[in-house]
Order: structure tokens, then C-alpha cells, then sequence
């Protein structure tokens, strides 16, 4: 069982008919079946602890609040905040799920102009620079207004707004890369995040899973135990 497979378990995420496996060589985590899945049937559960969000990520919750409060777009915010999650490693109570996933994704957002010229004539090198030159501007601006926040705010919020600010732009858009692909709007009160485990079933934002907290469902899980996980345990072993 992997590293991350185990975080999810212990922290009350359920797994059923599933395995989380590593790829060797490679990085990164796939998931298979374990028997026959049915149609709409829960087979990761993730609590709302787990999640990856501007609601959870509180090692710089000051700084975030900040931006926030100035306007800043929510995502822009959020690629920050889990760029600087990211950094502090093994002291993020979330390292466990961060060191599973790639540092970036191999997408155009991240070539160089040499890689971006095989997109020439297609309308997309230009969307690209576009979205880059976007995302640069934010970091910057995000970077700007926390370095004048610090002579503003109380300080004791001093430490969250150099850390924050200290984010390096390729650290932002290695993180912009990932959640391209990883994040979705989770719920109301998380907005859009990070959900270990999920975010290697189906990235379609139009068809993210429903949570199971506000459906009320939550407690379906709390009862029976892991299905098949005697059997799992047994094949680890």
C-alpha cells in the first residue's frame, strides 16, 4: 500500500473496491479496481479535513485572508497558497498527499519559446503566451501588495505575509500546471481544491464528485468498515 494510500486511511478517507499504487520510475500514484464497480456506487470518500483548499490551507491563513480581501481571483490565490504548502514539506500536514503528485505537468503553460513554436499556426502558442504572461502578472502582484501588507497588518501576521510573498514565480507555475488538471470546485464553502485520492478519478469539472457531507451521506461510511480491506492488507503483506 502506498505512502499516500496509508495518509488517506488513517485520516478517515474510505477506499472501496479500489487500490492506490505508485508508479515506479515514474511518480505519481494510479488507481484499479479491485472487483466489479456499479454504476453511482462511492468508491472514495475523502473527509472535508483532507481537502486542499483556501478554507484549509491555514499555515499562511492570515496572508491568504489579505488577498482575499483585496479582490484578489480566488484560484490565483489558491495556486499560491498551495505553492507555499508545497514548500514547507515535511512540516505541511498535507506532505504526504504533495509528495505524491508530480512537481508540475508537462503542459505548453510551462515550454520555452523554442517548444512553443511546434504550436505555430494553430492559435494556441498565442493563448498560451497570453495565459502566461496573466499568471506572471498575478504572482507579481500578489508578491507586490503582501510585501506592503506586512507594514499593515498586526505582527503577528507579519510571518505568514514573508512567507506567502516568498513564493518564487516558477513554484506558482508549477502549481498553476497541477491544478489545471487536479483541482474542481469542491463545495460551497471550499470553493475550488485539491481532493486526495478523487483527483485520480475523473477531472471533468462538469462531473466532479457530489460530496457526500452535504448530501448527508457521510455516515453510509462511518458504518461496516473498508470494504475488502482485509483482502488488500493480505496482498501487501
Amino acid at each position: 500500500m502506498t505512502q499516500v494510500a496509508l495518509w488517506l486511511k488513517r485520516n478517515g478517507a474510505h477506499l472501496r473496491g479500489v487500490r492506490v499504487e505508485g508508479k515506479a520510475g515514474v511518480g505519481g500514484l494510479s488507481i484499479f479496481s479491485t472487483r466489479a464497480l456499479q454504476a453511482n456506487e462511492v468508491v472514495i470518500a475523502v473527509p472535508e479535513t483532507l481537502v486542499l483548499s483556501l478554507r484549509t490551507l491555514d499555515a499562511a491563513g492570515a496572508a491568504i485572508q489579505l488577498l482575499l480581501d483585496a479582490d484578489f481571483p480566488h484560484q490565483a490565490v489558491l495556486k499560491l497558497a498551495l505553492a507555499h504548502e508545497r514548500a514547507l514539506g515535511a512540516a505541511s500536514r498535507f506532505h504526504a498527499y504533495l509528495a505524491s503528485v508530480p512537481v508540475q505537468e508537462d503542459i505548453p503553460l510551462l515550454w520555452g519559446e523554442v517548444a512553443l513554436r511546434q504550436l505555430a499556426g494553430s492559435g494556441l502558442d498565442d493563448q498560451v503566451r497570453t495565459q502566461h504572461r496573466k499568471l506572471c502578472g498575478q504572482h507579481a502582484a500578489m508578491v507586490a501588495f503582501l510585501a506592503t501588507a506586512r507594514e499593515r497588518c498586526v505582527p503577528e501576521d507579519h510571518a505568514a505575509c514573508v512567507a506567502l510573498g516568498s513564493v518564487p514565480r516558477a513554484a506558482f507555475l508549477a502549481m498553476a500546471s497541477l491544478t489545471s488538471s487536479r483541482a474542481f470546485f469542491v463545495h460551497e464553502s471550499h470553493g475550488d481544491g485539491l481532493v486526495p485520492g478523487v483527483d485520480l478519478l475523473n477531472h471533468k469539472c462538469a462531473m466532479t464528485a457530489r460530496t457526500l457531507w452535504a448530501l448527508g451521506r457521510w455516515d453510509e461510511l462511518e458504518d461496516g468498515g473498508e470494504e475488502g480491506e482485509e483482502g488488500e492488507e493480505g496482498e501487501e503483506g
